[in-house]
């Protein structure tokens, strides 16, 4: 894909051509042995990530803009629309060949729908469900900007020509009565969600001035010799480097570092034996910013572990068997943990939830909401349907792993897990359901069901990572900061590369869609802080400026 160029803004660089490809050759083997990393880094660090260590002092081009943006994603594109909207020329580089985001939803605090003191509840309600581990800073900024994030998001999707499938509300009132209110907004139906609205948004920032340039990653930071960041070295699909000096500063939204296992290893050993669901996140921007002294939140990195799409009512506390048909956990801890019990099974991330089918009274009887059996079929592989976003089905082809047989021996052979094995712990589970008492794992009472009339049914459950939630140091108001707490002038950072907004070990469902909208919300308003030097935006978007496009609930 060819770069997109606005000649008033560039400086021609072509005298630089033949310079650079002596440049973007890699370093000899014995020039790489004197290479000095970051404190906090090692060679390791960069065999998955573009991120080059070495000065890089000759250029095939040179651009100049107000904002360089590092990452196309959730967080980086917001922040160069944003740029533009407030006076300021910009430019994204990105990785991959397109734009790219995950997520179904987002969501923000309605601070004008909201009572001042529901608001600080709310604030403690959040800190409470992390353990009071994340970083106040961040949870405040995102309480206090992901209204106005949501709702300029609503605003440009339809100028964007992707409005919301739908928006919910939700409103806690609180012991002494006030009262806090959310709302959330879905992109959807899957499997488009963000992914269709970043594009399409990106989309919109290029028509509106913003230069894109695709297979071209940002590998080296450039800082002047007052400690100032003034642009960032990107590297095209030719292996030309091209400087792109940024007067106002760089915003870092490359996402986690999930796909680099040398980071990992370090930084969030938990998920190492599980899949990923994302690619390409190697943690480029925390690379390039422990360069100029940056270094990783202290605490201990979350992680978002969890599976939605492979068949309906994840949250039920089913009785559950890994892939040798063993039952191995007390079912009823929440679903985002069971990742937890996963690290030591067999094949680490895959278990088996079984029930029978009277699912549909004894759901309601443990609390929860059963799926009616004539609405499964969309999770159920083998029956031949209709799956495309247009049927409605709202499920990801490919990830549906719901199955259902007559005999237990019949659904073993379907979820390929050891038919004697599978049958012996449905026995035994049924003993512990007529004693009352689950003596092997303590299961709540209420959830013991038994499993015996037909037909059987098995959901294939793969828990891979989602998301890591901690990256480099920043203050609160998302900008890198050094190991000792000093700003780096002119350097921001997004999402979930930075910071530390949540600090439990895994991802709180305090509040559907915050994941999302924290990185559309620090997209959004660090373009804000770069551009005026405060975090009010010029034209903020109100509630009535979107009225006419919110659907009645």
């Amino acid at each position: 894909m060819e770069m997109n160029r606005r000649s008033f803004l560039k400086t021609a660089g072509a005298a630089g051509v033949a310079s650079a490809a002596l440049s973007s050759v890699a370093l000899a083997d014995e020039a790489a042995a004197e290479v000095e990393y970051p404190k906090g880094a090692c060679a390791s660090d960069y065999e998955c990530s573009p991120v080059e260590v070495a000065p890089i002092t000759e250029f095939a081009a040179e651009y100049i803009y107000d904002v360089v943006v590092v990452g196309g994603g959730t967080g980086g594109v917001p922040a160069a629309l944003t740029a533009i909207e407030e006076g300021a020329t910009a430019c994204v580089l990105q990785k991959e060949s397109v734009c790219i985001s995950q997520g179904a939803n987002e969501s923000g605090v309605e601070l004008e729908m909201s009572d001042p003191q529901g608001i600080k509840n709310y604030i403690r309600g959040y800190m409470e469900s992390v353990d009071w581990r994340a970083d106040r800073g961040l949870v405040e900024y995102y309480t206090y900007h992901s209204g106005e994030t949501m709702r300029w998001l609503r605003l440009r999707a339809e100028e964007a020509g992707n409005p919301p499938a739908n928006v919910s509300t939700e409103e806690d009132v609180y012991e002494d009565g006030t009262k806090s209110v959310r709302h959330e907004w879905n992109y959807g139906p899957k499997p488009q969600c963000n992914l269709e609205l970043i594009m399409a948004l990106a989309n919109l920032a290029e028509e509106r001035g913003v230069d894109f340039y695709y297979e071209t990653p940002g590998v080296q930071l450039i800082q002047g010799e007052d400690g100032t960041v003034t642009g960032v070295v990107g590297k095209n699909a030719a292996g030309e480097y091209i400087k792109f000096n940024a007067t106002m500063g760089v915003i870092l939204s490359t996402g986690d570092y999930q796909n680099n296992d040398s980071l990992v290893e370090r930084y969030c050993p938990d998920i190492l034996g599980f899949d990923r669901k994302q690619f390409g996140k190697t943690g480029d921007g925390i690379l390039m910013a422990m360069q100029l002294g940056a270094g990783m939140v202290q605490t201990g990195h979350c992680h978002m572990m969890h599976d939605f799409d492979s068949g309906p009512m994840a949250s039920v506390p089913f009785m559950a068997v890994n892939m040798d048909g063993n039952r191995f956990m007390n079912e009823d801890m929440p679903f985002t943990m069971i990742n937890v019990q996963m690290r030591d099974q067999p094949k680490p991330g895959w278990f088996v939830q079984i029930y029978d089918g009277n699912y549909e009274t004894t759901v309601p009887e443990m609390g929860f909401t059963a799926t009616p059996a004539d609405a499964v079929q969309k999770w159920m592989p083998e029956v031949e349907m209709d799956r495309s976003v247009a049927s409605g089905n709202k499920v990801i082809e490919g990830l549906v792993d719901l199955y259902c047989a007559d005999t237990l021996e019949e659904l073993a052979e379907k979820i390929e897990v050891p038919a004697d094995a599978l049958i012996a712990s449905v026995e035994r589970y049924n003993e512990l359901v007529d004693a009352g008492f689950d003596e092997d794992f303590g299961k709540n009472p209420k959830y013991l069901k038994k499993i015996e009339q037909a037909p059987f049914w098995g959901a294939r459950k793969h828990i891979r990572v989602s998301a890591l939630c901690a990256g480099m140091t920043v203050n609160e108001n998302y900008q890198v900061i050094t190991t000792e707490g000093e700003v780096i002038p002119h350097l921001w950072a997004t999402g979930f590369g930075a910071g530390q907004l949540c600090g439990a070990p895994d991802w709180s469902m305090y509040q559907s869609g915050m994941s999302a909208g924290h990185c559309f919300t620090s997209g959004r308003y660090t373009a804000i802080h770069a551009v005026t030097g405060g975090l009010e935006p010029s034209k903020p978007v109100m509630w009535e400026d979107i009225a006419d496009l919110v659907p009645e609930q």
